[in-house]
């Protein structure tokens, strides 16, 4: 009876320890399908992120591309206007230089127009002292000729007198 009781108590501890392994393996299997379906996620994922991330770099190159250009065409903008920077301040040097020349120029033309403005004045002023002293001296020799005629005639009567 001892060894039957002993034979029961393993059967139903055997019978324990198959449920507890029929347990576990439901529970391994179980665990096997979700670790199963977290292996697919986790692949599912891992691919998604490579497409992200081949997406990202080649969104990338085509940023720092994009970029690359806007620098160069920027910096060909920079070269050109720094060159008609370069061409206008040359132009302004040379206007300026231009400038100062004419109003040079200018200035001597006005010395020279006061200069000549007094020329002509005392030109002038002596033109009428000379008209002056010509009408002076037509004058006297008016009164000159006056006098020749009147001594002529009267020579002329104090010849014939004479005669």
């Amino acid at each position: 009876a001892k060894a039957e009781h002993q034979r029961s108590d393993c059967a139903r501890e055997l019978e324990s320890l198959n449920d507890r392994v029929n347990q576990a393996c439901g529970a391994t299997a179980a665990q096997i399908e979700l670790n199963k379906k977290k292996d697919s996620e986790v692949m599912k994922l891992r691919k998604d992120l490579e497409e992200s991330r081949i997406q990202h770099d080649g969104a990338t190159v085509g940023m720092k591309k994009k970029q690359a250009d806007s620098v160069s065409e920027m910096t060909e903008q920079i070269d050109q206007l720094s060159k008609m920077k370069n061409k206008v301040e040359k132009d302004k040097s040379q206007i300026m230089t231009e400038v100062v020349d004419v109003r040079a120029a200018t200035d001597e033309v006005a010395r020279s127009k006061v200069s000549a403005e007094k020329s002509y004045r005392a030109l002038i002023a002596s033109l009428n002292d000379i008209n002056k002293k010509v009408e002076k001296a037509n004058l006297h020799l008016g009164d000159i000729e006056a006098s020749k005629r009147r001594t002529t005639t009267e020579n002329a009567a104090l010849l014939d007198q004479l005669q």
